[in-house]
């Protein structure tokens, strides 16, 4: 199930691309999840989109392990099996990095 959801989701941008104004529609948005779970043979769309948000932290959180410098994390880790299909996320997930970054800096005063 989860090779053919990644392949799903990766042909509807709209489920991962925040720059798209389709993104803030949550009624289109969900029309397209309800697609993603038939093409799944899933009558479940909330099991299909959990899965999904299971599926994209743990790629987010190998991706991040693979950019710490050397020596960092002891020995080598071995990839994630889904690991090189999901890499289509990659500009998106910079996308969000960076406006956080862009952020100002903030003082907060207790």
């Amino acid at each position: 199930m989860e090779e053919q959801l990644i392949v799903e989701v990766e042909k509807r941008p709209v489920l991962y691309d925040k720059s798209l104004g389709t993104y803030k529609n949550a009624t289109y948005r969900e029309e397209i999840w309800k697609e993603v779970a038939n093409e799944l043979k899933n009558d479940d769309v909330n099991t299909v989109k959990k899965r999904w948000r299971s599926l994209r932290d743990t790629f987010i959180k190998m991706h991040k392990s693979q950019k710490q410098p050397s020596g960092s994390g002891g020995g080598k880790k071995s990839k994630w099996s889904y690991y090189s299909q999901m890499t289509f996320l990659i500009p998106y997930i910079r996308a969000c990095a960076k406006k956080i970054l862009e952020l100002p800096n903030i003082l907060i005063f207790l």
